[in-house]
């Protein structure tokens, strides 16, 4: 009998999950991974960066970079509208601005619902990128790890540009 009760109170273990979209593909990153959203606000270019570097904005005092994660990723490029979102996102320990199409939703997702990403999935992403995909009723979500969307160099990079 205890043991019934024990098991109706196991919880299913669930994601939180920011959702956005970029190039018309949906994706999803653990919110555990992001500060916060904010609206596009002006970016400030610095000449050295990376390409997929836009600039740096300012946030509450803190100089922040700011990339394009479709340029990043090498996909086309869609003209930002007023829906546009920067992430505020923990990238290997150094906060990172990631510029998205648009935050429609957060939500949560069983973990069970989560499955590796496989070898072949149908994404212009490369696969290093991609934690899992979870599977919703009628979509699936690209998982993204974004500890992996700079390597150690591109980060070291980012940083000397910032501080130029």
């Amino acid at each position: 009998m205890a043991d019934q009760k024990k098991e109706q109170k196991k919880s299913v273990k669930e994601k939180q999950l920011v959702i956005f979209f970029m190039a018309g593909e949906e994706f999803g990153v653990d919110i555990s991974q992001i500060k916060e959203i904010i609206r596009m606000q002006d970016i400030t270019s610095i000449p050295s960066a990376p390409e997929f570097i836009m600039g740096v904005i300012n946030l509450r005092g803190q100089i922040i970079a700011v990339m394009n994660l479709a340029k990043r990723f090498g996909l086309k490029e869609i003209k930002l509208t007023d829906k546009a979102r920067i992430i505020v996102a923990e990238v290997k320990d150094n906060t990172v601005g990631l510029i998205v199409d648009e935050v429609p939703e957060v939500l949560r997702i069983p973990e069970e619902s989560i499955d590796p990403a496989p070898e072949m999935i149908e994404t212009q992403i490369h696969s290093e990128f991609i934690k899992g995909v979870g599977k919703l009723e009628n979509r699936l979500v690209i998982l993204l790890d974004v500890d992996r969307i700079l390597s150690h160099e591109e980060i070291k990079k980012v940083k000397e540009a910032v501080k130029e």
